[in-house]
């Protein structure tokens, strides 16, 4: 009997590797990167921008929940932080040499939509005082379907939103009572119904798997209602149980949270459902109807993936707003610090409200686009790569094609083949096209053989 194919492939599954919403990751960045590095890495910038708006508030604070959230029912502290991000917009958009022109806007969260129709009005008017937002620019919103009522969405398809992302996680009651997060289906569909009467061009609904009391027969339940709700988009996320690190993950009994191969079981049955219902899948995690512009990308393989996630339109340049929030430019990566008290007093000090970052140099900048191809893609084409940075594949990626062949690789498990034009992720293995980028990140291979030699030097 042939070997199952998760069981095959379990060693994979279960190391860990960083999720690649950018290269290089999060964890290069480091305090060397300053206010005055970023301010001087946007005097230099030009051409079209994608803006990130992070709005940290929530109403309570959902236990699987690792963004950074501040949870409070007393709204004086979210009025407050809508000055600050209104004179952090002013400081950065002066470091340009002209108006920065956005072609795509994202606001997320938290919960955008803690806000009053009055104070969204605000936050914009700002937004709009500071950049220069195309006719035709994409502006999504993240919404918690529990909080956002019709006015709010009125309010935002007149500021020019056109794209609505809609939190459900998982429908079933055992699930939600652990994660803390009670919405009934109900609640969605009347936000999804109330966002398409009002004219939202696109409306996506994320989902997560992985979330303790899981099972495959509620997951069912939970996708039936999604795909009878019709949204253009679904994503869905893999739960990341972290408790070390987020503290407010220790309210869930490690017990309950579903191993590798279950995880492996939640994840197909999600995707071969909405495939079955007539979405196209996207990368790793998305699924878009036949007539949604990300589908339509998908075929002509122009589809990208940044912090907001996927998307049509390619922007080098991702400028980040907010606390905690993250910028990439063509010089670098650069993270806003976490703490309001901290955003408050650097920007009192008439500085940029920056904590850390990366400075990026040539070879990461072919590693990223290398990256974002398997992400978007599933596949890497070798010409692509080398017409665009003008190195040759086969010889600069040497050392990592011998790896990908050698025993035990990726080729002999099956997870990567290599044709004559470049490398394919075998369908059955995208969930894993996190381990083939690891094998062409540098940066974390080579912390990871430090962290190994200063291990056995102790």
């Amino acid at each position: 009997m042939a070997e199952p194919i998760c069981s095959r492939w379990i060693g994979q599954a279960e190391r860990p590797v960083p999720r690649y919403t950018s290269y290089p990751t999060a964890h290069c960045f480091t305090p060397e990167v300053t206010p005055a590095s970023y301010a001087s890495w946007l005097s230099d910038l030009s051409g079209p921008i994608a803006l990130y708006v992070h709005f940290p508030f929530c109403f309570e604070r959902c236990n699987y929940c690792a963004c950074n959230v501040i949870a409070t029912r007393h709204q004086d502290a979210a009025a407050g932080y809508l000055t600050l991000l209104d004179r952090e917009a002013l400081a950065v958009s002066e470091k340009f040499r002209e108006q920065p022109h956005v072609t795509r806007m994202h606001w997320g969260g938290g919960t955008p939509t803690y806000y009053s129709p009055q104070q969204i009005e605000r936050a914009m008017k700002s937004i709009r005082s500071r950049f220069d937002l195309a006719s035709d620019a994409e502006i999504s919103v993240e919404a918690d379907p529990r909080v956002t009522t019709r006015e709010q969405l009125q309010t935002l398809g007149n500021l020019g939103f056109n794209r609505l992302s809609v939190g459900v996680q998982d429908f079933a009651p055992a699930v939600q009572a652990v994660i803390g997060r009670a919405q009934s289906a109900e609640t969605t569909r009347r936000v999804i119904h109330n966002a398409r009467s009002l004219g939202f061009g696109s409306v996506n609904v994320d989902l997560v798997y992985g979330l303790p009391l899981q099972s495959v027969q509620r997951i069912e339940g939970t996708m039936r209602s999604v795909i009878e709700m019709r949204p253009d988009r679904v994503a869905i996320y893999g739960y990341a149980h972290v408790p070390e690190l987020v503290a407010h993950q220790r309210k869930i009994d490690t017990a309950t949270v579903p191993g590798v191969e279950l995880r492996w079981k939640l994840e197909e049955t999600a995707r071969e459902m909405l495939v079955g219902a007539g979405y196209a899948q996207v990368g790793l995690d998305h699924f878009a109807l036949p007539t949604d512009s990300l589908a339509d990308a998908a075929r002509h393989r122009t589809v990208h993936r940044d912090f907001m996630g996927y998307t049509t339109r390619r922007n080098p340049t991702q400028i980040g707003l907010g606390v905690s929030s993250i910028s990439e430019l063509p010089q670098g990566l650069v993270q806003n610090v976490k703490k309001i008290s901290a955003y408050q007093s650097a920007l009192d000090q008439g500085l940029l409200p920056t904590a850390r970052g990366c400075v990026t140099d040539a070879d990461d900048l072919i590693r990223r686009d290398l990256i974002q191809h398997l992400m978007c893609d599933l596949e890497l084409r070798f010409a692509e790569i080398e017409r665009v940075h003008g190195v040759r594949f086969t010889e600069y990626f040497a050392a990592e094609l011998k790896e990908l062949h050698g025993p035990g690789g990726l080729v002999s498990l099956g997870i990567v083949r290599q044709t004559g034009i470049g490398l394919v992720i075998d369908p059955s293995a995208r969930c894993l096209v996190r381990n083939v980028c690891y094998l062409f990140d540098r940066r974390a291979r080579a912390a990871h053989v430090s962290a190994q030699q200063m291990s056995s030097a102790i």
